[in-house]
């Protein structure tokens, strides 16, 4: 017995955050009915679900005198949800749905063989690098990628009046699957374009040169924002060349460098800051977070908040980072450089344009 999205008649009857408190007599809402009626029900059936047996045939074994046998059947009862904190506490408890399967996103060795199986059957015009896709969508899962490769990408080779796909429509329809879709604005001062490509130059030319990310795509498109959000006026897409499951300190900084490279960017070339750096910042801000919280600053870190002395270590190791950055963008001032007139004339540039314009890596030095 298979049962899907769980919480919806599962969730706890006495409320969990994140969840509905059940009320009604069959589910929802006391008006409506609710789940707590369904729920008790439930927890009755599963309760010796496999040691019962029709009346009948009882009754006809002690009629005749004999042993009602074993079962002949084994019932096993499966959930799925996305939200396993608000179920009730006796639905997972031992003897009943006690055994916990966390389904998490394919690594690259399995979104290699799910692309391969949804290509099958689909028109191709050139060969299709299906690793180098698998490589640039990292944390999607198979509904992901199923609609990109099945229901994206044909589309984008329809309009574009191809008979096939092509490994462009993938690419574009990955960034519209990530960010949703393209809205150019059309009547943007020069000034503002030349700003924004400025920012994401930034970024490019700090990943390039501080961490091990590819730069599959730079652009000063506007995109609507995708399942997640992301809407922006312009975006890099940092692909890690290997998964990683744990990154040391200095990968982490290194990140965060990366990060503020577009804040770095405006203070070096533009000399100010711009809007638009909410984003950076707020994930600048949650990485160090982090670092409090494994005890980076000093001690275990922090139950709740970080303390004023975490607070003023943070904000040295920001002010240091964000000055390393406007380090790095100064020693590489001629590929931020190019970076921005490709940007200004293109506006989007792909994994091939960018490694043209970048180069070889430069060695690491210690920070």
């Amino acid at each position: 017995v298979f049962i899907d999205e769980l919480d919806a008649i599962g969730s706890s009857r006495g409320g969990v955050q994140g969840g509905p408190v059940q009320t009604g007599m069959f589910g929802g809402t006391p008006t409506f009915g609710g789940g707590v009626g369904v729920l008790n029900t439930l927890l009755t059936q599963m309760d010796g679900i496999n040691q019962r047996r029709s009346p009948l045939r009882a009754r006809w074994y002690k009629w005749r005198g004999k042993k009602l046998p074993p079962p002949d059947y084994t019932i096993f009862v499966m959930g799925a949800t996305n939200r396993p904190i608000v179920l009730d506490p006796a639905l997972t408890r031992a003897g009943r749905l006690d055994v916990k399967i966390s389904v998490d996103p394919t690594d690259k060795v399995g979104r290699i063989e799910i692309i391969r199986n949804y290509l099958q059957g689909l028109e191709t015009i050139e060969e299709i690098d299906v690793e180098g896709f698998a490589g640039q969508t990292t944390g999607m899962t198979p509904a992901d990628l199923k609609t990109i490769i099945t229901r994206r990408a044909p589309a984008r080779a329809l309009f574009a009046g191809r008979k096939g796909l092509a490994n462009e429509d993938l690419r574009a329809s990955l960034a519209e699957q990530s960010l949703g879709l393209r809205q150019p604005i059309a009547g943007m001062r020069q000034l503002d374009k030349r700003a924004l490509a400025y920012h994401e130059a930034g970024h490019a030319v700090a990943t390039w040169a501080l961490t091990d990310d590819v730069v599959a795509r730079v652009s000063i498109i506007r995109y609507s924002g995708g399942p997640h959000g992301g809407a922006s006026l312009g975006h890099v897409s940092p692909v890690p060349e290997e998964e990683r499951w744990n990154l040391s300190l200095r990968e982490v900084t290194n990140k965060i460098c990366a990060g503020l490279g577009g804040r770095a960017a405006e203070l070096e070339f533009l000399g100010e800051a711009h809007t638009g750096s909410v984003g950076d910042l707020n994930i600048a801000r949650f990485r160090l977070i982090q670092l409090a919280d494994e005890g980076y600053f000093g001690s275990l870190g922090f139950k709740f908040e970080p303390s004023d002395e975490m607070v003023k270590e943070m904000d040295a190791l920001y002010a240091r980072l964000l000055e390393r950055a406007r380090k790095t963008l100064r020693a590489h001032r001629g590929k931020v450089e190019a970076l921005v007139e490709a940007l200004l004339e293109y506006e989007e540039l792909d994994e091939e344009a960018v490694a043209a314009i970048l180069g070889e890596r430069p060695e690491k030095e210690a920070e």
